[in-house]
């Protein structure tokens, strides 16, 4: 248990000094998050702050400075302690752009001051402006759960966010839960049976169909790469979608597969979707292996196949909420769009398709082999280790 101790500075002869009665204000609107930070209070003439022998929270990165007046002039001396850094608005809880760089040891590339920050670690790049729900890290936009805020301390991002998607991107070894195995996959075809799906009435293709074509073709192909594969449907069936994810309890990983469709016809992309974060389902306890699942099958996809990188996004779908295991929804373009439904039946881009998924996963089973090495695994051009 951490030992904990109070230090009480006398601040003699500047009761109602403008200073000090701000200072107290600002330590004093810092609430505790966990019982390794700091909290700080003005009492009366002195400055009363709690503390804890080795805290090892995330955010232990600030620096308060101690204020006395034993000598005179007031003495300041940089103590490397803790405080909760939250500025909360909305009632949501933000922490600074400048705050998280120091705790994830990020460098600033470009600041314009006016709420666009690109950041970067070990080769990866990330830019957050506020004002926007989402984040580009490298090329692929991430969304949020806050939208990004900016004020007098800069760029804010919300703590939620902080942990679940800038902790997993850019120091998931900070992240303590135990890294997953990746030897078997469930692969769930969108639909089936009496459930079409979204249909192409024009080009006379339905969901069900290209989902089941390309979730069998898959399942051959990661089988070749030494993977157990276990289908949810393996015929034109209809299963239902409490059914599916049952099927992935004690395996590795979870994969639906479906075909998009929008109102508006030059809609086109492929985007993947994850468990809403910070949700209480037991598919949230894979958020950060959610993610970086996500990440590591897009970036290989929208490459290989040359389609528009549309992004991850979240979704409370019912095939993600009760996994055991994580998981990700994979929406692998438009059958609304006539051009990108033709290329969804053509053998050819088929198989980029089919190539991509695959080469996505594997990347995925590499990414999680760097993190039990303490490496940064989203950074495929340098091989760093987290410092």
């Amino acid at each position: 248990m951490l030992k904990q101790w109070r230090e009480r500075y006398a601040l003699r002869g500047v009761n109602g000094n403008i200073f000090f009665r701000f200072l107290g204000y600002f330590l004093g609107t810092f609430a505790p998050f966990s019982p390794k930070v700091f909290g700080g209070t003005i009492l009366g003439k002195h400055l009363e702050i709690t503390r804890v022998e080795k805290p090892t929270n995330v955010l232990d990165f600030c620096q308060l400075t101690k204020y006395t007046t034993r000598n005179s002039p007031v003495v300041l001396e940089k103590k490397n302690i803790a405080i909760n850094p939250f500025v909360i608005l909305g009632g949501v809880r933000y922490l600074a752009l400048d705050d998280i760089n120091k705790s994830l040891r990020c460098s600033v590339l470009s600041d314009n001051g006016k709420g666009s920050v690109i950041i970067t670690k070990g080769g990866a790049t990330v830019q957050l402006t506020a004002g926007q729900d989402y984040i580009h890290y490298q090329s692929t936009k991430i969304y949020l759960l806050h939208g990004l805020k900016f004020g007098f301390r800069g760029v804010l991002v919300s703590y939620d966010d902080y942990l679940k998607v800038l902790v997993p991107l850019l120091a998931i070894n900070l992240i303590t839960e135990k890294t997953p195995a990746l030897k078997t996959i469930v692969l769930d075809p969108g639909h089936g049976g009496k459930d079409p799906g979204a249909i192409n009435t024009r080009l006379n293709i339905s969901e069900k169909v290209l989902t089941l074509s390309l979730a069998m073709s898959l399942k051959s192909k990661l089988n070749e790469k030494g993977y157990t594969i276990i289908l949810t449907r393996d015929s034109d069936r209809f299963v239902e979608l409490r059914d599916r994810p049952t099927k992935a309890r004690n395996m590795d990983l979870f994969v639906s597969l479906h075909i998009n469709s929008a109102t508006n016809s030059s809609a086109q992309g492929i985007e993947i979707f994850t468990l809403r974060r910070g949700k209480f389902f037991s598919g949230n306890a894979f958020d950060p292996w959610n993610l970086i699942a996500a990440y590591s099958v897009l970036s290989v996809l929208v490459e290989a196949t040359g389609f528009t990188n549309r992004g991850i996004k979240m979704a409370e779908f019912a095939v993600l909420k009760p996994l055991t295991c994580p998981g990700i929804l994979v929406e692998l373009g438009f059958i609304s769009n006539d051009a990108e439904a033709r290329k969804l039946t053509d053998a050819n881009s088929q198989k980029k398709i089919i190539q991509g998924l695959v080469d996505g996963i594997v990347k995925y089973g590499e990414n999680l082999k760097k993190m039990s090495k303490g490496l940064r695994p989203l950074d495929f051009r340098k091989e760093s280790r987290i410092p």
